[in-house]
């Protein structure tokens, strides 16, 4: 071997054993999926492997559940004819439903007594939503489209007067986890399907509105799958692949 080869060879072990290259990259955005270029690209050492993990996350917990697809409300009160309730998107926890639809219920002098004439809580033991109808003057109507029903639990069906339980259990939200992902990693795998998730957390780990804020003192480092980084594509989604509406 020449004195040329034993060099470089000498050269690849040294860049193999010293001290591995750091790099610590910081990421906001105000959407779940986002790219982040870079002015000069990163070009790694092909002689190392080099990895990834997450050190932080910090967000609000606002997860849209009501949007153009299921906001409407329809009820009738007494002889008057139906009235349409339209939600705004948004995130919303059972009771703030109910507070949203009393408060235009009043709005619009659809109830004249000190008690509303409908209540809407959530029963922990069995998670079904119940709607407690308080008198004769007042029926729901879950049969039309794009309403709350399927949130609430119900069936297309009218409510009337008494105790409502839903058919089944409340969906407040299809999320049980928030997947962060990138793609300059590789080999990490959700639901059995290769993929290229960075990290993932629950997705309530606070009550709505409030902040998540992620310290990970026990990083999960990943495989970076390539030698030159001019951009890294950033998707925060939920355990069903679907984006996140932030």
């Amino acid at each position: 071997m020449s004195s040329e080869s034993q060099l470089e060879v000498l050269q690849n072990l040294n860049d193999v054993l010293s001290h591995k290259d750091s790099f610590y990259l910081t990421f906001t955005a105000n959407k779940s999926v986002f790219t982040q270029k870079f002015a000069f690209p990163l070009t790694l050492n092909p002689n190392r492997q080099y990895e990834a993990a997450l050190h932080n996350f910090t967000t609000s917990n606002y997860q849209i559940n009501i949007d153009e697809s299921n906001n409407k409300f329809y009820y009738k009160w007494d002889t008057s004819q139906q009235s349409e309730i339209t939600f705004e998107k948004g995130a919303y926890e059972v009771k703030d439903i109910g507070n949203e639809i009393i408060r235009v219920m009043k709005e619009k002098k659809h109830w004249d007594e000190k008690e509303p004439p409908f209540s809407l809580s959530l029963n922990l033991n069995v998670f079904k939503s119940v709607i407690e109808i308080k008198g004769d003057k007042l029926t729901i109507d879950f049969t039309k489209p794009k309403t709350i029903q399927n949130i609430l639990g119900f069936e297309p069906k009218v409510l009337n007067k008494g105790y409502n339980t839903s058919d089944n259990t409340v969906q407040i939200t299809s999320s049980s986890s928030i997947l962060i992902k990138c793609d300059i990693i590789s080999g990490s795998y959700h639901n059995g399907q290769q993929s290229n998730v960075l990290y993932s957390l629950p997705a309530y780990l606070v009550p709505t509105g409030y902040k998540i804020n992620v310290e990970v003192s026990e990083r999960m480092y990943i495989t970076v799958n390539t030698s030159v980084i001019k951009q890294i594509n950033k998707k925060i989604v939920d355990n069903n692949n679907k984006d996140i509406d932030f």
